[in-house]
């Protein structure tokens, strides 16, 4: 079906039980551009949740989507999402750093309680290999934070690129294993 311009590849709707707290199952599966898929989130209430992280990020690339949303009949205040957007080997640009991952690949989970998490992403960064883990901070005092560990291998060249400092490889030689939070 199509909605909202996303055309979704399959979709499903499903109540298991109308008798007893009858509830409606929706899944739904897209693959399209990273722009179609980011505007109909950011277009959506889930641009409140996993939108919000995604907004200093200019990915582009096609991107996958799979939604399932749970929507009890009788208690329209339950309603649960939960969504995974699965990269496929697109480009996302830290807009406000200027600086770019490439070659992404990976699966973002998400839900409509500002959860996300992801495992062993995989990009190139400045033309290294690196692994990002992605999970919602568990810090109050911050509701909407994420955490992002990340992990790599770094080149004399690559260091000196990234840090902008050319002179740096005189004192330095060789890679190095990084790895942050």
């Amino acid at each position: 079906g199509d909605t909202d311009g996303l055309k979704f590849e399959s979709a499903s709707a499903d109540i298991a039980d109308l008798s007893h707290k009858p509830v409606l199952k929706i899944t739904g599966k897209t693959h399209e551009s990273s722009n179609d898929v980011l505007e109909f989130i950011h277009q959506s209430p889930l641009d409140s949740t996993v939108g919000q992280w995604l907004k200093p990020f200019d990915v582009t690339g096609p991107l996958a989507m799979l939604l399932e949303l749970t929507l009890p009949l009788t208690d329209e205040d339950a309603i649960e999402v939960n969504g995974q957007l699965e990269f496929l080997g697109d480009t996302a640009t830290w807009v406000d750093a200027k600086q770019s991952l490439t070659h992404v690949n990976g699966k973002l989970n998400f839900d409509n309680k500002s959860n996300v998490s992801a495992k062993a992403i995989k990009a190139v960064l400045e033309g290294g290999n690196v692994l990002l883990d992605v999970n919602t901070s568990k810090e109050k005092s911050i509701p909407s934070a994420v955490n992002l560990d990340f992990s790599g291998v770094m080149t004399d060249e690559q260091i000196a690129k990234i840090s902008k400092q050319e002179k740096i490889k005189d004192y330095i030689d060789g890679q190095s294993a990084y790895s942050g939070q």
